[in-house]
């Protein structure tokens, strides 16, 4: 009876499952998760097709629990898109341009 690591963890791999493990222990005998990992919404797949993912409360975040023939799964995090300096500067001015605007019909 094992338990597996699969995804953005620095080696996917099978562990014994131990009585208690938690799922931080399990992420960390994979060692550890990577830079581009999204742990927060890492889950669980259990052996009859169930799946479990992180549940949050407060400040608070409640892990499935493990069982033998568990897979647990950290998956990819999305890439957030940078805004340039081209594109900041075109909204500044087009910003700055419409705040003229208005104020000249105002007055």
């Amino acid at each position: 009876s094992t338990i597996s690591v699969l995804g953005e963890v620095q080696r996917e791999t099978a562990t014994p499952y131990d009585k208690g493990i938690s799922f931080r222990e399990a992420v960390n005998r994979a060692g550890g998760t990577k830079q581009s990992s999204d742990y927060k919404n890492a889950y669980v797949v259990y052996q009859n097709g169930d799946v479990r993912g992180t549940k949050s409360f407060l400040f608070f975040r409640f892990r499935p629990k493990l069982e033998p023939g568990a897979i647990v799964v950290v998956p990819v995090k999305d890439e957030r898109r940078r805004i340039s300096l081209q594109e900041s500067i075109s909204m500044t001015s087009a910003l700055a341009s419409l705040t003229l605007l208005v104020r000249s019909l105002i007055e």
